[in-house]
């Protein structure tokens, strides 16, 4: 069985949702390293559907891919793989007026989600994947509800209110359990969540390019005893970097949260522009990234969509 997390229990099984077309999908695609706008390599993808209400990132193994031979033809074969992806969830959703129950939702999802898998284990390749659904509950647009799928280490995020951010997450990209399955291999345990979002919520989707730049802690490592003395059983002092679970992303978090507080808002209007709130939490990690020798430059992907205010 997946790992499903449950439905608020305002929600069972008999309900229908469809897809809440977006005003805008605001998408980044760069690198941390000297060169950021320099992506020719980038292995790291995101594919946005406004109109049927969707978006996603992934993130192919390694990064930063030459772009002639062999691993150019591999970047496109990844690439492809998820262009096939939008384009049968994409028909999918459009596909009936009436909506999808959750179990429907579901079910197709994961059983695209076999597909790319399968089609990725072809060539010897593998992904993380993170997506998000903006819904309404039947035709009454004021109940809407967010649906994320997520495998392995990128990550899906809510902002309730911007204006004072206190970002949370929407998918435990800190847990080793879905760290430790891929695209490309047994997805079998996928997580999927589903809950009610409030009008004017901000959703992003991350790779780890950003998500671990921006979590980082420096890690103190002791240098080794001098010959005849003990072995300290701990050593006190600065925490570390990237042990990922609770402090982790608690620090996660809230670093995202202080990013989107200081993003300005355009004179005329009342939310900051959602390609600003990804440009600053790209800016935060690629500044993270250069100013500290344990982190490795990384390919980095993201999107961001608001809910219709009310």
């Amino acid at each position: 069985m997946g790992n499903r997390s449950p439905a608020p229990a305002v929600c069972v099984s008999s309900d229908r949702f469809k897809p809440l077309t977006l005003p805008k999908v605001a998408t980044l695609l760069q690198n941390t390293g000297p060169a950021p706008h320099e992506n020719d390599g980038n292995v790291d993808f995101v594919f946005t559907d406004a109109a049927a209400g969707f978006a996603f990132v992934a993130d192919g193994v390694g990064h930063n891919y030459p772009t002639t031979g062999m691993p150019a033809r591999q970047r496109e074969r990844m690439c492809a793989c998820w262009e096939q992806f939008l384009t049968r969830t994409s028909t999918f959703l459009r596909a009936q007026a009436t909506g999808y129950t959750v179990p429907e939702l579901e079910s197709h999802i994961r059983g695209q989600l076999h597909v790319t898998s399968e089609e990725f284990c072809s060539f010897g390749k593998s992904s993380t994947f993170s997506m998000a659904m903006a819904l309404t509950k039947g035709d009454d647009q004021s109940s809407m509800w967010v649906m994320c799928v997520s495998v392995a280490d990128s990550g899906v995020v809510l902002v309730p209110s911007v204006l004072e951010p206190q970002a949370r997450q929407l998918v435990n990209f800190d847990s080793q359990q879905l760290r430790g399955i891929e695209i490309g291999g047994d997805i079998r345990a996928a997580e999927i969540t589903l809950q009610p979002v409030t009008p004017g919520s901000l959703v992003i989707g991350l790779t780890d390019g950003t998500l671990d730049a921006i979590a980082y802690m420096p890690r103190h490592i002791p240098p080794p005893p001098r010959a005849g003395l003990p072995i300290p059983e701990a050593v006190s002092g600065s925490g570390t970097a990237q042990l990922y679970g609770a402090q982790w992303m608690e620090r996660c978090l809230t670093r995202m949260s202080e990013v989107v507080a200081q993003v300005e808002i355009a004179p005329g209007t009342e939310l900051p522009a959602a390609d600003l709130v990804l440009e600053a939490l790209f800016d935060r990690a690629w500044h993270v990234t250069r100013d500290s020798p344990g982190l490795e430059p990384d390919d980095c992907a993201s999107f961001a969509f608001y809910f219709p205010p009310a």
